[in-house]
């Protein structure tokens, strides 16, 4: 029996495409660079549907080890340090976020730059099956309420 070998992830080629995903209130996505790879969760916050958690993978467990890097606030062109963050503002991971979402926010992604979701939805974290889903990186349903 053949088995089908389905590459999980999308690769996000447009700009608002790629916004529209870091904010779609529960993302994580990787931006690959010519010298470094960092993944990211975004997460909205229950206080304000317009604030995100940004938090960056930190350790060999890719589904846990997650670390608390600061927020994204309404209009803000990158993320901004709080109280609670654990990456400082100089450190590659914060700099490269800031700079592609810089980018991104001008409607451009940076030469040299890919991002990938990580075959999840943008908005419930659920698996992405559907090939249409994964391109998008957006199940249906989710799509659907936010209007893509």
């Amino acid at each position: 029996m053949e088995t089908l070998n389905v590459e999980m992830r999308g690769q996000l080629e447009d700009s608002q495409k790629a916004i529209t995903f870091i904010k779609g209130g529960n993302s994580t996505f990787t931006l690959v660079g010519a010298k470094n790879r960092f993944t990211y969760k975004v997460k909205r916050t229950e206080f304000d549907e317009n604030k995100y958690f940004v938090m960056l993978l930190n350790g060999s467990d890719n589904e846990n080890n997650f670390v608390y890097m600061g927020m994204l606030f309404p209009n803000s062109k990158g993320i901004k340090i709080t109280k609670g963050s654990k990456v400082g503002e100089n450190a590659q991971s914060f700099v490269a976020f800031n700079y592609v979402y810089k980018y991104l926010t001008n409607g451009i992604i940076p030469n040299g730059v890919k991002i990938y979701h990580e075959g999840r939805c943008g908005r419930c974290g659920r698996k992405l099956t559907v090939p249409q889903s994964i391109e998008m990186g957006f199940g249906s349903e989710c799509a659907s309420i936010l209007g893509i």
